[in-house]
């Protein structure tokens, strides 16, 4: 992830192929740097489980333009309990989490931890969310506003390629790599918790 380095800003998109969404296979992402140009590459391992339930189990596998994993985001199944997303670098190096804090149904609020538990930012989404774009504040520790997260709604199919929603990412640019990488984790835990945001505007539109 030392693409990240001299970023202050990411953008993650989702790119959702017509045929792909009535059938199994991977969902893909496109990691990009401010100018658009693509850094990572990113795969969900889809089944109609991990789509549709919150609480399944799930896994993103982040991979350089090379395809070589750099980043694993597991989301273990856990029932009746605090829904949260480990975060390896590659895929055995425990770096840290990120784990639901309410249930309230007012205001979406996260926690970020590292790899000893210990909390390094709290997110806090708006109480009313617009109807184009969410925006999720990133504080840390300290309760000082350290960057945002803007999950930006598409609304519009174009021919058989239907654009899946962005996220963008903004923090400071001397953040550490590792706490870069758990911030981009954070748009894969909130995609994973909130698919139906897509599955809802593609049922309006078709």
């Amino acid at each position: 992830m030392d693409c990240l380095r001299e970023l202050d800003k990411v953008v993650v998109s989702r790119l959702l192929i017509f045929l792909d969404y009535f059938s199994n296979t991977n969902t893909k992402y496109a990691i990009c740097d401010g100018s658009d140009r693509q850094l990572l590459l990113a795969v969900q391992d889809n089944s109609f489980a991990s789509l549709f339930l919150p609480n399944a189990f799930v896994t993103f596998l982040v991979m350089n333009t090379d395809i070589r994993q750099v980043l694993q985001l597991d989301r273990p199944r856990k029932l009746f309990k605090v829904s949260r997303m480990n975060v390896y670098a590659p895929s055995t190096r425990y770096i840290g989490s990120i784990r639901n804090k309410s249930f309230s149904l007012l205001r979406q609020s996260y926690r970020v931890l590292d790899a000893r538990k210990k909390l390094v930012y709290k997110i806090r989404g708006p109480i009313f969310p617009g109807t184009t774009r969410i925006p999720y504040n990133i504080y840390n520790g300290k309760g000082v506003r350290v960057g945002t997260i803007t999950r930006k709604l598409r609304k519009f199919p174009r021919e058989l390629v239907f654009e899946g929603d962005i996220f963008v990412v903004t923090f400071p640019k001397d953040m550490s790599v590792t706490d870069k990488s758990l911030l981009v984790g954070v748009t894969f835990y909130l995609e994973a918790m909130y698919p139906h945001l897509l599955e809802d505007k593609l049922r309006i539109n078709y």
